[in-house]
C-alpha cells in the first residue's frame, strides 16, 4: 500500500556547538517580508504560537505552518542571530499548491455512490460546473450553467411509487412566517427581439412503453379539512400586461400538438385538456365545476375554432344537459346560423331550421322532408293532412240546440287548400 513520510511533529534547534538551543527564539514573518505570519500549536491551526517562538529546556517547540509560506529567523536568548531561510513551506505547502491549481480536481480520486465507478473530482462537477457560451460560440456552446445528469440506462428493476428524482429541493416554511417561500424560481429577462425565451421548460421524450410526463404539477391538501378557508392550487398561470391584444399573441395556456419526427404521419392526441379524477376512479374525487369561467370582462367565454367531426360532445348522464336558466342573455340565449339545423335524434333525422331563402322562415323536416313552415310574415305552411286530436260532435241537428253550433256566424277563417283559399266559419261561444 501507498505510505508517506511523517513529518517531524517536535522540532529541535540547536546551538554552533551542538547544544540545544534552551530559551531561543525563533521568528516567523510571511515569505519575502518582515510581516509577522503565525505559526500553531497543532495540526488544526486552532491556537497560533508566540511571535517569536519561545524553544523550551531542550530547545524544543510544536510549530505547525499555515498553508502559505514563511521567512524564517533564528535567534538565541540574546537575540543573537543563528540563520535565516526563506520561502519555507509547511510539510504539506508543496501538495497544496499543486491542488490550488487549475488542474488540481483531476487529481483528486472520487467514487460516486450511484454508479460505483471511480472517477475524479473534475470529472462530476464537469456535470455540474456547465459554461456560459460567446456572442461567437452561441450555438455551439453544449452545457448550460448547471448540468446535471443521472444516467440510468443501466439500470434495472425498482418499485413502484417511489420517486428517484435528478433534482430535489424542499423549503420547510416556519408555522408563523408570513414572507413568500418558492422553492424553486425561474425567471428570464428577454431583451431579444427573436427566439424562443423561456423561464421555466419540461421536456419528457418517450423512448420506450413506459408512461411519460413533460411537467407534473401537484399539490396536496395534508390537513384533510373540509372547506377550507385559504387555497390550495395546483397550477396557476398568469398574464400580466397592459392594453388591448388584437393580435391574440397573449395566451395563458396554450397546448400545441404535432410531428414526433419531421415527414411522419399527422399526430392524433385523443385529450387537448382532459379533466377529471385521478385515474379515472370517481371513487376518488368529484368536480364541482369541470371549467369555471371566473367573473370579469370576457368577450367569449368559450370559443371553438377548429375544425372536426363535433364542436362540443356530451357523452355522461346529465339531469340538465345544458342550463342557461341563471344566464342573463340580453339579445339571444342559443344563437345558430341561418339555414342551419337542430336536429332531435342522434341520426339527425329530425330538424328545425331558419332559413332566409328557399323555405323563408322556420322549418321543421323529417329525414330531408319538410312537413311545417312558418314564414316570416306569419303564415303557416303545412305539407300534411291536418288532424284534429278532439273532433266536435252534436247530439242534434237542430240549429240552437243543446250542443249544436249558433245559427249566426260570427266570421270565417281562410285557409288555401293546394293553391285554393277556402273559408271556414266560425261562431261566437
Amino acid at each position: 500500500m501507498p505510505t508517506t513520510l511523517i513529518p517531524n511533529p517536535v522540532m529541535q534547534f540547536f546551538d554552533a556547538n551542538g547544544n540545544p538551543l534552551v530559551g531561543g527564539k525563533l521568528f516567523t514573518y510571511a515569505a519575502g517580508t518582515t510581516t509577522p505570519q503565525a505559526t500553531f500549536t497543532d495540526y488544526n491551526g486552532a491556537t497560533a504560537n508566540t511571535n517569536p517562538v519561545i524553544l523550551n529546556s531542550r530547545g524544543e517547540a510544536a510549530v505547525w505552518c499555515g498553508a502559505n509560506r514563511y521567512y524564517m529567523v533564528l535567534k538565541d536568548s540574546d537575540d543573537v542571530e543563528i540563520w535565516t531561510s526563506d520561502n519555507v513551506n509547511g510539510p504539506n505547502g508543496p501538495t497544496l499548491a499543486v491542488l490550488a491549481a487549475s488542474n488540481g480536481a483531476t487529481l483528486i480520486g472520487y467514487t460516486p455512490g450511484d454508479t460505483g465507478v471511480a472517477t475524479t473530482v473534475d470529472a462530476r462537477l464537469q456535470l455540474l460546473d456547465g459554461t456560459s457560451p460567446t456572442a461567437g460560440a452561441l450555438d455551439s456552446a453544449t452545457k448550460a450553467s448547471i448540468n446535471t445528469l443521472r444516467d440510468a440506462t443501466a439500470v434495472s428493476g425498482g418499485t413502484v411509487g417511489y420517486v428517484n428524482p435528478n433534482i430535489a429541493a424542499r423549503t420547510i416554511t416556519g408555522a408563523t412566517e408570513t414572507s413568500f417561500e418558492w422553492t424553486i424560481v425561474g425567471i428570464v429577462d428577454n431583451y431579444s427581439a427573436a427566439g424562443e425565451n423561456v423561464a421555466l421548460y419540461g421536456q419528457g421524450n418517450k423512448r420506450s412503453t413506459g408512461p411519460t410526463w413533460g411537467i407534473v404539477a401537484e399539490a396536496r391538501d395534508f390537513t384533510q379539512t373540509a372547506n377550507p378557508t385559504a387555497g390550495l392550487v395546483g397550477l396557476e398561470v398568469g398574464i400580466f400586461a397592459n392594453g388591448t391584444d388584437t393580435a391574440l399573441n397573449r395566451v395563458a395556456i396554450d397546448v400545441s400538438v404535432g410531428k414526433g419526427v419531421s415527414g411522419g404521419t399527422i399526430n392524433t392526441t385523443s385529450h387537448g385538456l382532459r379533466i377529471g379524477p385521478t385515474n379515472g376512479d370517481g371513487t376518488q374525487g368529484q368536480l364541482t365545476n369541470g371549467i369555471t369561467l371566473q367573473q370579469g370582462n370576457a368577450v367569449v367565454g368559450v370559443q371553438v375554432s377548429s375544425s372536426g367531426t363535433w364542436g362540443a360532445q356530451f357523452n355522461g348522464t346529465y339531469t340538465v344537459g345544458i342550463d342557461l336558466s341563471s344566464a342573463t342573455n340580453s339579445t339571444s340565449a342559443i344563437r345558430i346560423k341561418d339555414g342551419e339545423n337542430m336536429a332531435f335524434d342522434a341520426g339527425s333525422a329530425y330538424r328545425l331550421r331558419h332559413s332566409t331563402s328557399g323555405s323563408i322562415g322556420l322549418t321543421y323536416s323529417v329525414s330531408g322532408a319538410d312537413k311545417v313552415v312558418i314564414t316570416d310574415t306569419g303564415s303557416i305552411i303545412l305539407a300534411e293532412t291536418v288532424v284534429w286530436t278532439s273532433a266536435y260532435s252534436s247530439t242534434t241537428a237542430n240549429t240552437g240546440a243543446a250542443g249544436a253550433p249558433p245559427a249566426q256566424v260570427v266570421g270565417y277563417i281562410t285557409i288555401n287548400v293546394n293553391g285554393t283559399d277556402r273559408k271556414i266559419p266560425y261562431y261566437a261561444v
